[in-house]
């Protein structure tokens, strides 16, 4: 969970311009859409968009539709935010976007389309996105003029396919134009409501954006009073606005740098309630050519996989830390090289590593993460988690060493089987980063690509499936491994009611067999044996007891 990790949240519009942005909205529903045969005075139809100003946002915002179609689809006419679930929209100007499709059978469709040109229907979307507020300038209409009156401007990024229905949902943020000049990096928080039919386990989740995005950060609220804390609409990141990536109680469920599905273990997933709270945190630049106006639009679709999360379900629940130095200073002409531990380490479990990543700017030159061990002189030990130059496959083999830290798209570590990791007795994760400084000016910590981050995320479980390898207890046989945990020292004992031929082994995780302790015929009677545990790798395993056939075992950790 991340509180306020810098500042107060004071919530700001992206510019002041000349005209409330509801005015706008208003005046093209007055003028394009009331007429005799709809929405007027004189019409039977529910909203009357010669109304009053105030009337008429009443009527929209937040409201459910009359609509049958629209309200088992559970849209509102305007639904604050969030464009794509606003049946207002659909109405208006279907053609924008596939995703404001109503589909042919519906009863009214033949009212869709109001004769709205381009620009006029994305100031209503880009109203719905930065709040919908009655009140305040939100969006530049500078910039979607320029946009749409460039007769080369930048497509839309290409929609991906939405999950089959049943099996997953899509979310959409965007499209959030960018000047080619001026302000060209921009990031955003955004809220977004996601109402499923009952709880769900996320087994995976697909990110897909602009090839110029420097990077979006899916957050989850921890309930629907944190999400309400937040401001709606677009929340511009900056350092001066108060505005932090990390507001708000939320915690992380995914990350990217670049297009990619994550498919998470089988047997694991996010634990998602039925009416799940999104923070969406997208980071973008636009590469146009210094002096030229070409605006970018940019675009984020998230594909989450879902199955229902039954209450007999024996799922492992996956969790994601993010942990970031909001502290760092980089002097100038200067190479920094900087340790930054997890605020976690300590805590006392163990953590079993799915994957792992890190973040910096443009000055980054190299990212490690080692388990971290107090007794060490520089901090951590020598046990390598992540080494920011290779490249890594989902498989969790390494491919190969690129010979530097490519910080705009930094690796993606993956462990299969998943990596044990000890928080207890001040355990973890310790970063270890480096940065050259080449200009005169002071670095510090920051959320735009002149400043610096040191930040690193990792998803984990804090137990792990055993499909593999089953824990059988019973009571005709007396069986233990001790001390467990174990270091240098350890024993298995086991006691026999009878003559058997006994054969003791230890496998890991995944079921593979690591070492044969002893195998031989005994009376009746208690035996023990050494484990040797300083032959094996730090981690969690299975001792495995054959008697006669019958098989038992016991988990140990080595540490």
């Amino acid at each position: 969970m991340y509180k306020k990790l810098l500042f107060a949240v004071l919530f700001m519009p992206v510019s002041v311009f000349a005209q409330n942005t509801y005015d706008m909205v208003y005046t093209t529903l007055h003028t394009k859409c009331s007429n005799a045969a709809c929405h007027s005075a004189s019409s039977a139809e529910a909203l009357k968009f010669d109304g009053s100003s105030a009337a008429v946002y009443a009527a929209l915002v937040n409201q459910r539709p009359t609509n049958t179609a629209s309200l088992a689809r559970n849209e509102k006419l305007v639904w604050v935010n969030q464009p794509y679930d606003s049946y207002l929209l659909k109405k208006a100007a279907s053609w924008l976007d596939t995703d404001l499709d109503i589909p042919a059978a519906e009863a009214d469709s033949v009212h869709v389309n109001a004769g709205l040109s381009n620009i006029e229907a994305e100031f209503i979307r880009q109203w719905i996105m930065y709040g919908a507020g009655q009140t305040g300038n939100y969006i530049d209409t500078n910039v979607i003029h320029a946009y749409y009156n460039d007769t080369a401007r930048a497509a839309f990024y290409p929609k991906p396919a939405k999950p089959a229905p049943g099996t997953g949902v899509q979310v959409h943020m965007g499209p959030i134009f960018v000047p080619g000049t001026g302000t060209t990096e921009v990031e955003y928080c955004l809220k977004h409501e996601v109402d499923f039919a009952g709880n769900v386990e996320v087994t995976a989740t697909e990110g897909n954006m602009n090839p110029q995005s420097h990077h979006f950060l899916l957050f989850r609220f921890d309930d629907s009073a944190s999400a309400a804390a937040m401001p709606d609409g677009m929340r511009r990141i900056l350092l001066t606005s108060g505005n932090s990536s990390f507001d708000g109680n939320k915690s992380l469920s995914s990350a990217w740098q670049t297009s990619q599905t994550y498919s998470l273990p089988t047997q694991t997933a996010f634990f998602w309630p039925q009416k799940t709270f999104l923070d969406l945190n997208y980071h973008m630049k636009n590469y146009t050519a210094p002096g030229n106006s070409g605006v970018q639009p940019f675009d984020f679709y998230l594909n989450v996989a879902t199955t229902p999360h039954l209450p007999t379900s024996n799922t492992i629940e996956m969790k994601t830390r993010l942990v970031n130095n909001p502290g760092l200073i980089i002097f100038p002409h200067a190479t920094a090289d900087l340790p930054y531990a997890d605020g976690d380490n300590g805590n006392g479990e163990m953590r079993y590593i799915w994957m792992m990543s890190s973040h910096t700017h443009k000055y980054g030159t190299a990212y490690n993460l080692y388990v971290n061990d107090p007794s060490a002189h520089n901090g951590y030990s020598t046990d390598t988690l992540y080494n920011g130059d290779y490249e890594y496959d989902p498989s969790g083999a390494t491919l190969f060493d690129r010979g530097y830290y490519d910080w705009e798209h930094p690796s993606v570590k993956y462990f299969v089987p998943q990596r044990p990791v000890d928080f207890s007795n001040g355990g973890g994760i310790v970063a270890q980063t480096t940065w050259n400084n080449t200009g005169g000016n002071l670095i510090h910590f920051g959320y735009t690509t002149a400043d610096e981050m040191q930040l690193f995320y990792y998803m984990y479980t804090t137990r792990i499936a055993t499909t593999a390898v089953n824990e059988v207890k019973s009571s005709d046989i007396k069986f233990a491994v001790y001390p467990n945990p174990m270091t240098d020292q350890g024993t298995l004992m086991y006691t026999l009611d009878n003559p058997a031929t006994v054969k003791a082994t230890i496998v890991n995780v995944a079921g593979s067999e690591v070492a044969t302790l002893k195998e031989e015929r005994n009376q009746a009677g208690t035996y023990t044996m050494d484990m040797g545990p300083k032959a094996l790798a730090k981690g969690i395993y299975f001792a495995r007891l054959s008697v006669d056939g019958a098989t038992y075992t016991r988990k140990f950790v080595v540490q």
